[in-house]
């Protein structure tokens, strides 16, 4: 680590930003879904990290003077982010919270009940990177340090190639995705990413519109029933139309200890059904997000499938999770407020234990699409039927308020396949979730501050004394050395 940081301290030039836009940035992602919204961004935006390039070059070219108040303030509000992510350098954060964070989900800012992170942090025109320390008090597989949110990552022509273990968020909607979320920790992975995402002039991929692509090949923890196994994942997203944006989305978990873990192992794993038949475990899927202005009022409306198997027969997918929301801004409270529902009880087999008990599992990587016991996908797991509305506020230049309410069925038929698979949010039982939660954030002159309160109430029908009442409170601070 140390040679990484003499390195990085030699190469790093100042005066770059960073070059993108991570899923911690809940504020940032309602300001560009406003502008989206009035048709005044073009790119897709439901891709995380979301690259800064294009979206940079559009804010820069908005004229001031053509937009209404509530567009100006957000324009100056992203320019503000944009340029404090040129504050590069060392940096840390610390959190302290009453208890862990039990669902993980877009915008959030700490896992565990305390955790110390010291970072550095470099960019220039060709290469960007972050070095990154933290300790926990939570320690998977004994381990109590890690290095999650590290990478180095180099620009060729209009290509990011990157390694390190960066959060991950494909998907419309504004709490958890199916497909791949940040719920679990950072997988580290090798990746290619498209850099700026304006169309292409060409007259055949010129009605795709601006379009992103990322792809990537990781490695899972070695404490799993097959050992170091690996992950692959793609996902491209377009916008063909102002109002429209498209994404799909595939991954695969293979190899491991004992297999093969080439690039030959990976083609016929994914296209050939492998050279083992049923020791790849992919998921597949897709998104939509539609949105425009209604007399003045901005809203959208996205759906988002992913599904465990592919019916070669019919050419569909099958065994399908999904999520549908809306939301709607609303000048009066200067608010965007959302609504989403979500249905991860995927049955795959008349077996009793096997019904509900599908998504995220698989016969020969036992542990599942999980990574640390942590789902990969919804944050919420398996055999769940959630609903969760919030209300995001921007109140000024990177301070923010937001407001969730979740009512969650977690573990319907109170089964699980056995371990090391599982649901692993409530483990053999059915439970209800009912959470008020509340999340404000302010820029001050040295750092940031997050604070995070939330009460819960926790219901097992059947069960004596099944009741339980939750508060929680959490502290981030986050400050440049």
């Amino acid at each position: 680590m140390k040679y990484l940081i003499c390195l990085a301290l030699l190469i790093a030039p100042p005066a770059f930003a960073k070059w993108w836009i991570e899923p911690s940035e809940l504020a940032v992602r309602a300001d560009l879904q406003f502008l989206a919204d009035h048709r005044l961004l073009s790119q897709p935006l439901n891709t995380y990290p979301l690259v800064w390039s294009a979206i940079a070059t559009e804010l820069q070219a908005l004229d001031p003077q053509s937009l209404s108040t509530r567009q100006q303030a957000a324009r100056q509000r992203l320019l503000a982010a944009w340029q404090q992510d040129q504050q590069l350098g060392f940096s840390y954060q610390v959190d302290a919270a009453t208890s862990e964070n039990r669902f993980y989900s877009f915008g959030d800012h700490f896992r565990d009940k305390a955790a110390v992170q010291v970072r550095y942090q470099f960019s220039s025109q060709h290469l960007s990177g972050k070095l990154a320390a933290a300790t926990t008090t939570r320690g998977d597989e004994g381990q109590r340090w890690r290095a999650d949110d590290s990478y180095l990552a180099a620009r060729l022509g209009n290509w990011i190639i990157s390694a390190g273990s960066l959060d991950r968020y494909w998907g419309p909607s504004w709490d958890t995705s199916l497909q791949l979320s940040q719920n679990a920790r950072p997988v580290p992975m090798l990746s290619l990413t498209r850099y700026n995402s304006e169309a292409l002039d060409l007259p055949l991929l010129r009605w795709l519109g601006p379009w992103t692509f990322t792809t990537g090949f990781g490695q899972l923890e070695g404490e799993r029933a097959i050992p170091n196994a690996r992950l692959w994942a793609a996902r491209a997203s377009a916008k063909p139309l102002a109002g429209l944006e498209i994404g799909t989305s595939w991954s695969m978990l293979w190899g491991g200890e004992g297999y093969g873990n080439g690039l030959s192992d990976w083609w016929q794993d994914l296209f050939q059904g492998g050279s083992e038949q049923g020791t790849e475990n992919m998921l597949a899927g897709y998104d939509i997000r539609w949105s425009d202005v209604i007399a003045g009022v901005p809203y959208g409306l996205y759906a988002q499938v992913t599904a465990e198997d592919f019916h070669r027969e019919k050419r569909r997918l099958i065994n399908t999770a999904f999520l549908l929301g809306a939301d709607i801004y609303v000048e009066a409270l200067d608010s965007r407020i959302y609504l989403e529902f979500s249905d991860t009880k995927v049955g795959c087999s008349a077996e009793s234990r096997k019904l509900y008990n599908c998504l995220y599992e698989h016969s020969f990587h036992l542990d599942g699409y999980r990574y640390h016991r942590q789902s990969l996908g919804s944050t919420y797991d398996n055999d769940a039927l959630t609903w969760v509305a919030g209300i995001i506020t921007p109140l000024a230049t990177q301070i923010s308020w937001h407001n969730k309410v979740r009512w969650l069925r977690l573990n319907l038929d109170g089964l699980d396949l056995s371990e090391p698979g599982g649901n692993k949010v409530s483990p053999g039982r059915y439970e209800q979730v009912l959470q008020a939660q509340t999340t404000y954030q302010y820029q001050l002159q040295d750092g940031k501050l997050s604070i995070t309160a939330a009460l819960t109430h926790r219901h097992w029908p059947g069960i004596a004394k099944g009741d339980r009442i939750e508060p929680a409170l959490a502290l981030s601070w986050e400050g440049l050395f």
